[in-house]
């Protein structure tokens, strides 16, 4: 493992400060800076909308499958190994790093980034095969920039990219296994006329307009149990923090007085 260890570090630091240039300087914070991020993140969000509302049956299903891989594998995945792990960053641990965008104390094993655009390439490109050529690009140099500014070792955005790509193909498979379950037995309209998610029939089916309604308040009842589903697990990461005023109620609870 040591060997491992100074591999790692051997090629982070020839990353991080032997590939060092004006171009990449100014480029790699970008791919990775915060600022840059979120508009980013809001030029995603703009695309999943367009994609539900504009979309044809692909891209709606693409944009849901993309958000359910990404903020489940993000949730349940990439913060609990980080936790369990508790890796300090290079900037961290090692004293001759160049901090190209800043450096934080949460954990370095697996790299997010590298997870998330890996994931969303995965899934991307299994409903669009020429999606792979911009994906694939952009999670590669995402994945690099996250070395080449200091934030990770090269180990870390490895790690990084095998889960996301592996649980991004995951959640398309275990949605399509779901669907055929779920779909023959609750939704038989829906499933008759949309049996594949991956390949969606391009014309109408002559199902299409026989939509019962039990099936769309079956589909209500299922979405509810997610949802508070997902709440748990939002309650039960540890995410949510004591304000200020909960931790003043906690600390007198812990001394009553009349007076409170």
């Amino acid at each position: 493992m040591h060997w491992l260890q100074t591999l790692d570090t051997g090629l982070f630091h020839f990353i991080n400060r032997s590939l060092s240039n004006r171009f990449f300087d100014w480029l790699m914070p970008i791919l990775s800076g915060n600022a840059v991020m979120q508009w980013f993140v809001l030029a995603v969000f703009i695309g999943f909308v367009a994609a539900l509302f504009f979309g044809n049956k692909r891209a709606r299903l693409c944009a849901l499958t993309m958000a359910f891989a990404l903020l489940l594998g993000n949730a349940l995945v990439v913060n609990v190994i980080k936790h369990a792990l508790e890796r300090p960053r290079p900037c961290i641990a090692l004293t001759d790093v160049i901090e190209r965008v800043g450096c934080t104390t949460s954990g370095s094993m697996p790299s997010a980034h590298a997870a998330n655009w890996f994931c969303a390439a995965m899934v991307a490109f299994l409903f669009y095969r020429r999606s792979l050529w911009f994906m694939l690009t952009m999670a590669l140099a995402v994945s690099f920039s996250r070395v080449y500014n200091g934030a990770h070792y090269p180990s870390d955005v490895l790690a990084g990219a095998i889960l996301g790509a592996g649980y991004g193909a995951a959640g398309v498979i275990g949605l399509q296994a779901a669907w055929n379950w779920m779909g023959r037995k609750w939704f038989p309209n829906w499933y008759a006329q949309l049996p594949s998610l991956l390949n969606p029939p391009a014309e109408k089916s002559q199902i299409e307009n026989q939509k019962s309604e039990i099936e769309w308040l079956r589909l209500g009842a299922i979405l509810i149990f997610v949802m508070l589903v997902g709440r748990w697990i939002y309650l039960a990461s540890g995410a949510i923090e004591l304000s200020q005023d909960e931790a003043y109620q906690w600390v007198w609870s812990k001394h009553l007085a009349l007076s409170y």
